[in-house]
C-alpha cells in the first residue's frame, strides 16, 4: 500500500463548473507537494470515505463544495485530522450558487488548519503542446504551511534539490520502499540525505546503474541514511522490523 499521508482533495464540481480557478490551484500544489517532497493522493469529493486515512487534507481553492463535501472535511478535523485550505474554496455550492459564506469558513479559527487567502499556490502554465508547470510564488509559504500542520508526521523528509520527487509504498513483507527520481537527470544528485518517521533494522539502496543492491548505514537509531550518488532514479529499501529489536538481537 501507499506511504502518503497527505489527501489532495479534487472537487469534481468545482472541476466541472469552475473548471479555469479550480486547475490552476490543483496544478500549483501538486507542483508544491512533489517538489517539497511530500507523499500525498489524489482524492476525489465524489467519495471521501478515505479521507480518514491521511493527516493531512488540501483543499486548494475548490470554490464548488456541496454541503455534504464541507461536512466531511469538518468531520475530518473534528476526529484529529489537519486541513490546509486556500482561496474561496466552499464559497459555491454543488451547482455554482453563490454562499453568504463557507461552511468550512471555521477552520479559520481552528489550531487544527491553515486557511490561506490569495490563493499563493495558483499557477497559469504557459501555452503550447506540452504541459510546463512553472514554480508557483507562494512556494514558501505552502510547503511551510503543510510542514507545520504535518509536524513530525511525514513518513519521510528528503534533503535533495527540488527536482527530486519522492513516492513511498509498503510492499507485502512489511518493507518500505522509497521512490526517487530526479526530473533534472543532466546532473548528478550529490549528497541528499532523509530522515524516516519510523525506524528500521537496515537499508539498501538500488538503482539501474548497480547491478547489485547497495547496503547504506542508517543513523540516529535507525532513522537517517545518506544516500550514494546517483543520477536518474533509486529506490530507498527499507527492512521490515524493528531498529531496537535489532541491536538488542545482536548484543
Amino acid at each position: 500500500g501507499g506511504a502518503a499521508n497527505v489527501a489532495l482533495v479534487y472537487s469534481s464540481d468545482s472541476l466541472t463548473l469552475d473548471n479555469d480557478t479550480a486547475w490552476q490551484s490543483l496544478l500549483g500544489v501538486e507542483e508544491i507537494l512533489l517538489r517539497g517532497q511530500f507523499l500525498f493522493d489524489v482524492v476525489f469529493t465524489d467519495d471521501l470515505s478515505s479521507l480518514h486515512k491521511y493527516d493531512l487534507a488540501v483543499v486548494p481553492n475548490q470554490r464548488c463544495l456541496s454541503a455534504d463535501v464541507c461536512a466531511q472535511i469538518l468531520d475530518f478535523v473534528t476526529a484529529g485530522g489537519r486541513a490546509l485550505v486556500t482561496g474561496d474554496s466552499g464559497s459555491h455550492d454543488e451547482h455554482l450558487r453563490l454562499r453568504r459564506a463557507s461552511p468550512l469558513a471555521c477552520l479559520r479559527e481552528s489550531r487544527d488548519a491553515v486557511w490561506l487567502d490569495g490563493c499563493p499556490e495558483a499557477v497559469r502554465p504557459p501555452a503550447g503542446p506540452a504541459l510546463r508547470v512553472p514554480r508557483p510564488a507562494g512556494f514558501d509559504q505552502v510547503v511551510q504551511a503543510v510542514g507545520s500542520l504535518l509536524g513530525d508526521r511525514r513518513p519521510i523528509r528528503v534533503s535533495a534539490p527540488e527536482e527530486v520527487f519522492v513516492e513511498g509504498y509498503r510492499l507485502p513483507d512489511g518493507r518500505r520502499t522509497f521512490h526517487f527520481v530526479n526530473y533534472a537527470n543532466h546532473r548528478m544528485v550529490e549528497g541528499s540525505t532523509a530522515m524516516v518517521s519510523q525506524p528500521a533494522p537496515g537499508a539498501t539502496w538500488h538503482t539501474p546503474e548497480e547491478k547489485t543492491a547497495l547496503e547504506v548505514p542508517l543513523t540516529e537509531g535507525g532513522r537517517a541514511v545518506s544516500l550514494p550518488d546517483w543520477q536518474t532514479y533509486g529506490v530507498l529499501v527499507l527492512a521490515a522490523g524493528d531498529a531496537e529489536g535489532k541491536r538488542a538481537g545482536g548484543t
